[in-house]
């Protein structure tokens, strides 16, 4: 026989901004579970999540790519960690920098460091550059600067190299 457990009545946290890093590290994010009192909530192992029809799920999420509960709980527990009042989380560095560049207009203009994924190049060179966004790309972002920066420019993009040099490879003998 099934026993069947109703909500459980736990005071509500604190608002997060009264907690110091270490308990927000720990805490913010997740409320606590209103079926068993978990202070953690689960983390969930679902791809697909339950539809009435095509384009009505059943709760918040449709399918793990969209969005999912883990997702919005790191976005919620790194926006207060910053003191934001939101947080964006990717799973790839390319959805990272299509949604940075896509909220860009047409006509801005972007410096980049030459030195960059080559994913990361293609976007600036050929979908970027399509949709009306021009990017400068230079070898010394921190010399050219002041000389690349007009009235359109709307990022400044610094990337670190995929393999960085290991300090052994660049010390002098």
């Amino acid at each position: 026989m099934a026993i069947e457990h109703g909500p459980i009545d736990t005071p509500p946290r604190a608002p997060s901004p009264l907690h110091k890093f270490g308990t927000l590290a720990v805490h913010a994010g997740s409320e606590h579970d209103p079926v068993t009192g978990a202070v953690i909530e689960s983390i969930s192992l679902s791809t697909t999540f339950a539809q009435r029809a095509v384009g009505e799920p059943v709760g918040d999420h449709e399918y793990v790519r969209s969005s999912n509960p883990n997702r919005w709980n790191f976005e919620r527990c790194i926006a207060a960690l910053e003191r934001a009042k939101y947080a964006l989380a990717f799973s790839s560095g390319s959805a990272t920098t299509a949604t940075i560049l896509q909220s860009l207009a047409a006509g801005s203009h972007v410096i980049s460091v030459s030195d960059v994924y080559g994913g990361t190049h293609r976007y600036f060179t050929k979908v970027a550059s399509a949709h009306g966004v021009q990017v400068s790309f230079t070898p010394s972002i921190e010399l050219d600067i002041e000389g690349l920066i007009t009235s359109d420019t709307k990022l400044i993009w610094i990337e670190t190299p995929s393999n960085p040099p290991s300090p052994s490879s660049t010390s002098a003998p």
